[in-house]
């Protein structure tokens, strides 16, 4: 048994959301390496027992943003839209998966910070401005009581 009551060797399923605060990003993506470090350092678990899953939601949405792309209007961002790509990509070479939303998706369309499909073309589209590996699940509320019913635990940054 490790030092915080888990039984070590335990595959760990989590289950985490990020949603509408801006400020609680930054907050949310080090709670997930504070998550990691803890896992392994104090329970023994191995990366490959850890099984970590982020619905990106709403106005959390920006977190999966490539820092570089193109709007709404098919005008091209240089850098600026998204401060913690480094931090997602990061995460994400450690084995945590992330999925974006499709709501927030067609509302990021309606809005203006994404490309819609009439500029997939110029721009890629919508799906073309996400971090590369970023998966998608339809509605990011279900989602994450979908994943609870398979068995994991849901951890709010």
């Amino acid at each position: 048994v490790g030092t915080n009551g888990k039984p070590t060797g335990e595959v760990s399923k989590v289950i985490n959301d990020i949603a509408n605060c801006a400020d609680n990003r930054a907050y949310a993506l080090g709670n997930l390496r504070n998550m990691l470090k803890d896992l392994e350092i104090t329970n023994g678990v191995t990366p490959e027992d850890i099984d970590i899953r982020v619905v990106v939601h709403s106005g959390g949405g920006y977190v999966l943003l490539n820092d570089a792309g193109f709007d709404g209007a098919g005008n091209y961002i240089a850098s600026g839209r998204n401060k913690f790509q480094s931090q997602v990509e990061d995460l994400m070479a450690e084995g945590v998966r992330f999925f974006f939303c499709q709501n927030t998706t067609r509302g990021f369309i309606r809005n203006g910070t994404l490309p819609g499909p009439d500029l997939i073309d110029s721009t890629g589209g919508a799906t073309a401005q996400l971090i590369p590996g970023v998966e998608y699940v339809t509605a990011g509320v279900t989602a994450i009581s979908d994943l609870q019913e398979q068995g994991y635990r849901y951890v709010q940054p």
